[in-house]
């Protein structure tokens, strides 16, 4: 397959640029960075501006997904078209655990004889808007079409779907791209996944939709476990960070105590938290390097954000 090659056209420095036409959209409500669950995130990320991408990535385990499902139930409540590629689970995997968000509660995944009547009474109380969500949510398509028949998900399918589904869906979530296939077409893998991130960059730019990546993070060595994440943590090529828009990295760890300043610049020191959000880049927010801190509780998969994590108060020294 030839790519054609960009030409740069000197002469496009002087067209004319109308901001008065975007200013005038978003002041109509016609364009406006579309809310996450937390308001401190959406304040400083501005991840969901129309017509850009995020990377949302972490260690296996740690709340990805539920943290992008939380992210898809806010979305489908304000009434923006969304979809979401689950790569890992089937559908009806996704539907009971989006039951647990919708119940703030962990009981749908239990699946003991005696409490299956409490799962069904939460399946018939939150059934109408859980036929609503699901409606949005596609089969993976990596299931085997056979006994140990797994098929290759190429980079080119992912792309052409998030194309098909921008023309009905503003927020795209897939996860996760570790299971997209990036050695095909003769291609290197990082060339492979440069393409990835620059046509999703197109039509994210074209289309004015948000495409959400879920990635995972690399296997850490020696002195480097316990630094700061950083947008070189993310699993696959340097290109995947570098061109997309946002960057953000969760990272779940035993509950430990910060100087954290909540939305309301509240300043509350020794702050307990077990999740932290590092916002290794953003594009159009302010919050670039921030940590901010999360809980997320035994009794709940609700991921409560607590504000942004200041560094600790340097001590006054005695005279």
């Amino acid at each position: 397959m030839n790519t054609p090659n960009a030409s740069i056209d000197l002469a496009s420095a002087g067209e004319r640029f109308d901001l008065d036409t975007q200013f005038s959209k978003e002041g109509n409500g016609m364009i406006n960075t579309y809310p996450t669950p937390w308001p401190t995130l959406t304040r400083v990320g501005r991840c969901l501006r129309p017509g850009t991408d995020t990377i949302i990535a972490g260690p296996a385990k740690h709340g990805k997904s539920y943290f992008a499902m939380t992210i898809a139930l806010r979305i489908h409540r304000s009434g923006v078209p969304w979809r979401y590629l689950p790569l890992e689970d089937r559908r009806l995997d996704f539907a009971r655990r989006m039951l647990c968000l919708i119940t703030g509660s962990w009981e749908p995944l239990r699946d003991e004889q005696e409490t299956a009547p409490n799962r069904q009474q939460a399946l018939n109380m939150n059934r109408s808007e859980l036929n609503e969500i699901m409606q949005n949510v596609l089969e993976n398509p990596m299931l085997p079409q056979g006994k140990d028949d797994v098929p290759d998900l190429r980079h080119k399918t992912v792309t052409d779907f998030i194309r098909e589904a921008s023309k009905v869906a503003k927020v795209i979530i897939v996860d996760p791209i570790a299971q997209i296939d990036f050695d095909t077409d003769g291609q290197k893998s990082w060339q492979a996944e440069r393409k990835f991130i620059q046509r999703i960059g197109h039509i994210a730019a074209e289309t004015e939709c948000c495409p959400i990546l879920l990635a995972h993070t690399v296997k850490r060595q020696g002195s480097n476990r316990g630094a700061s994440f950083a947008s070189d943590d993310i699993q696959g090529s340097s290109a995947l960070t570098r061109l997309s828009h946002n960057s953000l990295i969760l990272e779940a760890h035993d509950a430990r105590p910060d100087l954290v300043r909540g939305d309301d610049g509240t300043e509350m020191e020794g702050l307990l938290h077990n999740r932290t959000l590092h916002i290794a880049a953003v594009r159009n927010g302010m919050g670039t390097g921030m940590k901010l801190a999360y809980n997320l509780g035994c009794n709940s998969p609700i991921f409560e954000e607590l504000g942004i994590i200041l560094p600790p108060k340097k001590k006054e020294k005695k005279a």
